[in-house]
């Protein structure tokens, strides 16, 4: 079917398949101030299609931004990958800004979201070559800034740590299962204590020290993920930069950047953890992530009160997307049907993270001790060569002064001697000529010597020129330089300013646009319930008569209306009228439609709580019945030993009475023998003495054989008693350890046969 497509329909879709847009249609955005969020759809795997349930919901639509659901709602964000989408246009739209961001200063903050097995870890932490996700690809391109930058010094330090079931645990440390605490300053800066920090400069480093962590992260295979991650791993990645070849008086930048790699979200029916630590890690990683959706809810509604120290993850993320910080979101979806709900919870969770509005600031630290001294020394150093001019200015003036002082006395000195040779001449009676000859070489001499004198004036003064000059350009040179950094450093804070204030401009005019939207809407409601009520009014009216319609109809006519102006506007007002009946019940449908939402979501909840009671009710009644079965056990336990006890003192009772009856017995005998022999006694008759102590062994015999009587009568009442006692704690019900338990004897004395009346017979 596809080998059918034109070329049009195979590029409709590729776009509905979310391909990545070619380089030449990719155009830089303008970073707005909120949570940037991005969607990514995962291929569809075997384990789908072998699903007899399986369906294809998730639809990506080809202006890459929105995505809808198979008879489900839409949803719009800042960009989508679809199926086919490679890993680096993924980091190029969702970590390099925030990374450039904190190169500039800004914290920032990147993780990934959504249910388990739709390929968060592939998207963040995946370290195969040429397929590297967005945490190797972010710290490729920080070496890279390192190597390359003319300008900066940097320093990168990176931690890295997991929250397995809301505990804290430092992955550099083997065996860091202790929890660490989460701080936070009164700067509002959240920071770990004991969490161990590294420094790393090489990708080799960092690789090594990364997946020295990794072993220690906690994974167990489940039915939606043979490899599923139990708890959050975050990265944390702290990059400080400073002016090359600065001595500490330039300002230094350091920024934050948090690269986490969320847990899914686990439904017990679906991935088989029914019990054991698997269910509580569950649990754990299912109570965080309510917590950080409770948390983007009340920031996306800018609540008074936001739930940050419901867990750990929502406290360790506080100063990331709690708007001081540049943050974006990429979350990943599968796309079958049988994960609805889960899907629709993922596309939910995008759409209230896009209304969180953030405002990062830069961090910049400034040594204003060291930038002090620095002024100090700079100031001093301008005073040193203040005074040095100073001199040289005093130095000049003065050899000015002594040269004028040289020229005016040497211009005094051959005036007086020209003075001396005219006198000379005249008192010589010299005739006219003479004298005028000698007064024309006396002034050309005089003329000379000015002339003289005011080049060699002007000579110095070009030299004092020419120097002050060279100072001056030296100077402005120095100047220039510092001029031109303080034009740099202006234009970059105006260029800022700039941008905050069409930032604002557009806020305000959002703001504007809002209102008069709110307007608009305002009067376009209250002309639908003037309308509603026209309708209503119209619906519950009995229907007017021919004649009312007929004299309305002549009324109209009769005020200048035509019989084709008629006819149109009671087709204009029966389309009113049914477009308005159309839009009611829409209105209503949805009405009905959100109401059984929220019914539908309030019946889930009360089925979860349900479900919670019942399951602490039967942990509950397990526990207390398997208290009882053991107390019970124990109870007969002992009456046992006790009846076997009391039926080894009946048996050895009765061997000693048989035992002492029987010497008894022998004792007769031989005296009763004894006296057949000493008297002679016959059977007819007996002596008086022979027949007393006959009388004698006989009530002695019977007084043996009536203690031993009683004794066997007290016996058998307390083996009666044990009886009794067995029975009543046997009889607690058919599951009790005791009704299997093998029967007591009932009577252990039963058997013990009456001593035989031997005296008698004799």
């Amino acid at each position: 079917k596809k080998k059918k497509m034109s070329d049009e329909d195979a590029k409709a879709e590729a776009g509905l398949a979310g391909e990545d847009p070619p380089a030449e249609e990719k155009k830089e955005k303008k970073e707005e101030n909120r949570i940037m969020v991005y969607a990514r759809l995962r291929p569809v795997f075997q384990r789908d299609r072998d699903d007899p349930a399986f369906t294809h919901i998730v639809n990506l639509h080809p202006d890459r931004k929105t995505i809808s659901l198979t008879g489900g709602k839409t949803y719009v964000y800042d960009a989508t990958f679809g199926e086919k989408s490679e890993q680096i246009p993924v980091w190029q739209a969702v970590g390099k800004p925030v990374v450039e961001n904190v190169f500039k200063g800004y914290s920032g903050c990147v993780m990934a979201y959504g249910q388990t097995g739709t390929g968060k870890s592939h998207t963040m932490s995946n370290m195969d070559r040429g397929s590297e996700g967005i945490v190797m690809q972010s710290m490729m391109h920080i070496f890279n800034k390192m190597e390359t930058d003319p300008d900066r010094e940097y320093d990168v330090q990176m931690g890295y740590l997991q929250i397995y079931m809301d505990k804290v645990q430092d992955l550099m440390k083997p065996g860091g299962t202790k929890s660490l605490d989460i701080i936070r300053s009164d700067a509002g800066e959240v920071s770990i204590t004991g969490l161990t920090m590294t420094e790393c400069r090489t990708r080799e480093k960092f690789v090594e020290l990364y997946e020295e962590g990794d072993q220690h992260r906690i994974v167990a295979a489940t039915k939606m993920n043979p490899v599923s991650s139990r708890s959050h791993s975050c990265l944390l990645i702290q990059i400080k930069s400073r002016p090359k070849g600065d001595d500490g008086t330039g300002e230094s930048r350091t920024a934050k950047m948090w690269m986490i790699d969320l847990a899914g979200y686990e439904r017990f029916s679906k991935t088989g953890v029914l019990e054991g630590i698997r269910k509580e890690e569950a649990k754990g990683i299912n109570a965080s992530l309510l917590s950080l959706g409770n948390v983007i809810s009340a920031l996306s509604e800018k609540s008074s009160h936001v739930p940050w120290r419901n867990a750990k993850l929502t406290r360790l993320l506080q100063d990331a997307i709690g708007g001081k910080a540049k943050a974006a979101v990429c979350i990943t979806l599968g796309p079958s049907g049988v994960s609805f709900h889960e899907t629709v919870g993922t596309l939910y969770f995008g759409s209230r993270a896009m209304a969180v509005k953030t405002e990062a600031k830069l961090q910049l630290n400034v040594d204003y001790a060291a930038l002090c001294k620095k002024l100090q020394t700079m100031l001093e150093e301008e005073q040193e060569k203040s005074a040095d001019l100073e001199t040289q200015i005093e130095k000049r003036m003065t050899e000015c002064n002594e040269r004028e002082a040289r020229m005016h006395k040497e211009i005094a000195m051959m005036k007086n001697r020209h003075e001396e040779q005219l006198k000379t001449l005249i008192e010589s009676g010299a005739d006219p000529a003479a004298i005028e000859a000698l007064m024309k070489e006396n002034e050309a001499e005089m003329e000379i010597v000015h002339e003289q004198h005011a080049e060699e004036r002007l000579v110095e003064e070009e030299k004092f020129e020419e120097q002050t000059k060279e100072f001056v350009q030296e100077n402005m040179k120095v100047s220039s330089q510092e001029i031109d950094k303080l034009k740099t450093d202006h234009l970059a804070e105006m260029e800022d300013l700039q941008k905050k204030l069409e930032s604002a401009n557009q806020e305000v005019e959002r703001l504007k646009q809002k209102d008069e939207e709110c307007t608009q809407l305002n009067s376009y409601i209250t002309t639908l319930k003037e309308e509603h009520a026209e309708v209503c009014h119209i619906g519950t009216n009995k229907p007017p008569t021919q004649e009312t319609l007929r004299a309305k109809e002549e009324g109209a006519l009769n005020s200048g209306v035509s019989q084709d102006g008629l006819a149109q506007l009671k087709k204009e007002y029966d389309q009113q009228v049914k477009s308005i009946r159309t839009m009611m019940e829409t209105t209503h449908e949805g009405r009905a439609q959100e109401l059984e939402d929220t019914h539908e979501r309030e019946i889930q909840r009360l089925k979860k709580q349900l479900e919670e009671s019942t399951r602490k009710s039967e942990e509950e009644y397990s526990e207390m019945k398997m208290v009882l079965e053991t107390k019970l056990a124990d109870e007969v336990a002992k009456v046992k030993a006790k009846a076997a006890d009391v039926q080894d003192k009946l048996k050895k009772n009765h061997m000693i009475i048989k035992s002492s009856y029987q010497d008894q017995k022998e004792k007769l005998k031989a005296e009763i023998a004894l006296l057949k022999e000493t008297h002679g006694v016959e059977k007819d008759g007996v002596a008086k003495e022979g027949k007393d102590s006959l009388r004698h062994l006989t009530e002695q015999h019977a007084s043996i054989k009536r203690s031993y009587q009683e004794q066997v009568e007290k016996l058998k009442k307390e083996n009666a008693e044990l009886k009794q006692k067995i029975g009543s704690g046997g009889g607690s019900g058919s599951s009790s350890p005791v009704a299997s338990s093998p029967p007591v004897h009932d009577d252990p004395v039963a058997d013990v046969p009456p001593p035989a009346d031997e005296a008698d017979d004799e």
